[in-house]
């Protein structure tokens, strides 16, 4: 059977390229950031619509299932934490206007790690609530991509609801400990790298990090630039890379810094591909690096939802 689904917040596609794994079809999609947008239509040859806020709900296709990165700035460990409060986070509300008129079967969220501790825990009581009175269970998790394929250290709160009249107790997927990767197998030949992502040496002043024991399954930090701050420290690639962000500063920005063959840099487009588990036919010609990367940011893990969603097929809620 063909599910349908609308891909809210879509970004560069991470949702739709996990469910269209499985010959599921999206009806709608929705996103405002212009290159987003651009290369959003580039892979799906659809163009996303834009502000929901501004979208009958009326005028949305009925769907099976809800997918939805919503917006986390202002849930973010570095925003003010204003939550539900925030014009950002009143997002939240424009899922549920559509919940409530469509009543899909099964709703897919993902959002920052601390969600649930947000303001005391009142943002996830919201949500949970919200969801509850319009009939839905609610399962939520936090997982680390780290543990699903990919050699990203990165944390984010899962959600996954379905119609009370659904009489299934949901399980997240458990951690693999035994397909641990890092970063040195993600990496492109060096005559793929462009110079401008290598850092020039001798502009900075580079230190050794003070050894310690590192998880395999954590980022291991072995240089500094300058104070070694954010974004001026130096990775093994022997290791999970750090979380990809999309707006984070300093020399490192984005991707972070890699000691590859002796020399320092960011990541690739294309190592940042993988690092999300895109496919190989994902294409971002046109594109700089740096809008990209941020991009990148701001996506979803495609293994993550994949793995998510077998675990929903097998209880056979859809």
């Amino acid at each position: 059977m063909t599910y349908s689904f609308i891909d809210l917040f879509a970004g560069i596609g991470g949702f739709r390229y996990a469910l269209e794994k499985y010959d599921c079809k999206c009806v709608f999609s929705s996103e405002i950031e212009k290159n987003a947008v651009s290369i959003y239509e580039k892979n799906f040859k659809d163009k996303p619509k834009g502000d929901i806020r501004h979208i009958n709900v009326e005028d949305i296709p009925p769907h099976d299932i809800l997918c939805g990165g919503f917006p986390c700035q202002s849930f973010s460990i570095c925003g003010k934490k204003n939550g539900l409060n925030d014009t950002r986070g009143n997002l939240f509300y424009e899922i549920m206007r559509i919940v409530d008129y469509h009543k899909p079967k099964l709703i897919l969220l993902e959002n920052v790690k601390n969600i649930s501790t947000m303001n005391d825990g009142k943002i996830l009581k919201v949500i949970k609530d919200k969801l509850e009175e319009s009939g839905y269970k609610l399962y939520y998790k936090v997982l680390n991509s780290v543990y699903f394929g990919v050699p990203q250290c990165r944390e984010r709160t899962y959600f996954v609801a379905y119609l009370n009249s659904i009489d299934i107790e949901y399980e997240f997927p458990k951690n693999d400990i035994l397909n641990l990767k890092c970063i040195k197998d993600i990496l492109d030949p060096e005559e793929m790298v462009n110079t401008k992502l290598i850092i020039n040496k001798e502009n900075f002043s580079i230190t050794n990090s003070k050894p310690r024991y590192v998880k395999p399954y954590k980022p291991c930090k072995i240089q500094n630039i300058g104070k070694g701050r954010q974004g001026e420290r130096i990775y093994s690639i022997n290791y999970p890379g750090i979380t990809i962000c999309s707006s984070s500063g300093g020399i490192g920005s984005k991707t972070g810094l890699y000691k590859v063959n002796d020399k320092i840099r960011k990541l690739t487009v294309n190592e940042c591909r993988k690092m999300f588990s895109f496919p190989d036919t994902f294409e971002y010609d046109g594109k700089s690096c740096l809008t990209l990367q941020s991009k990148f940011g701001n996506a979803v893990v495609v293994n993550v939802i994949s793995s998510i969603f077998d675990e929903i097929l097998k209880l056979n809620i859809m």
